[in-house]
C-alpha cells in the first residue's frame, strides 16, 4: 500500500475521528450497567475511530465512516 502525504486535511480528519472516538467511549461508559451490549459495541467503535485517527494523521488511509 502506498502511503499518502500527510496534509492539513488528513490532520483535520484525524482530529475529527479522535473526537468521535472520545464521544463514543464516554457514551459506552454511560451504558455499562444499563445496556452492556451497547456499551461493548460503542467501545469497539471508539477503538476503531482512535486507530483510524492515528493512521489518518500519518497519511496512511481513511476508513469509511460508520459512526
Amino acid at each position: 500500500m502506498q502511503k499518502a502525504q500527510e496534509s492539513e486535511q488528513s490532520i483535520q480528519r484525524a482530529r475529527v475521528s479522535w473526537e468521535q472516538s472520545k464521544e463514543d467511549l464516554e457514551m459506552a461508559k454511560s451504558f455499562i450497567k444499563t445496556n452492556p451490549d451497547t456499551s461493548c459495541l460503542l467501545s469497539n467503535q471508539a477503538a476503531i475511530n482512535a486507530f483510524s485517527s492515528i493512521l489518518q494523521a500519518h497519511g496512511h488511509f481513511q476508513l469509511p465512516a460508520y459512526s
